[in-house]
């Protein structure tokens, strides 16, 4: 993210660095949604989401981004969901921790998760299964997490 003659200096300045990387990558993901010549209401919402998307990254990378790691997390979690939103679903699958969606503060120790599937259509089945072996899903913590099903 740095070019080869400037590097971060601290935490502050990678910090701004990747809230910056956020904003600028986040035009890429609009500009795939508009390329895609989706009905305005469809459109609407992946933009609006692209757009929730960085303000709340950004406002993690501000708030809790105190180690090289936890930006990183933060960042990389930003961006997964912004390519989500710009691909979208063929079906509505929504993961809550304490009513919480996307983002979510817990206190250590066990997590309990809400799993929310419905097809569009009632011929269609949502199947929940493992992304990667020994993974449900895509679990990004600055503390050493133990996953148990």
């Amino acid at each position: 993210m740095f070019p080869s003659d400037e590097r971060a200096t601290s935490i502050e300045d990678y910090k701004q660095t990747c809230i910056r990387f956020i904003e600028e990558i986040s035009n890429d993901y609009k500009d795939w949604v508009n390329r895609y010549k989706l009905p305005e209401g469809e459109h609407n919402f992946r933009i609006g989401m692209i757009d929730y998307i960085v303000k709340n990254t950004n406002s993690w990378i501000a708030r809790y981004g105190d180690t090289l790691k936890k930006i990183d997390i933060i960042k990389d979690d930003g961006l997964s969901k912004m390519a989500s939103f710009t691909a979208g679903y063929p079906f509505k699958f929504h993961i809550y921790v304490e009513d919480q969606e996307l983002y979510a503060i817990h206190k250590i120790g066990r997590i309990k998760l809400d799993i929310v599937a419905e097809a569009s259509k009632e011929d269609r089945k949502v199947r929940v299964t493992n992304f990667r072996k020994d993974e449900f899903a895509n679990v990004l913590s600055s503390a050493e997490v133990e996953l148990k099903y």
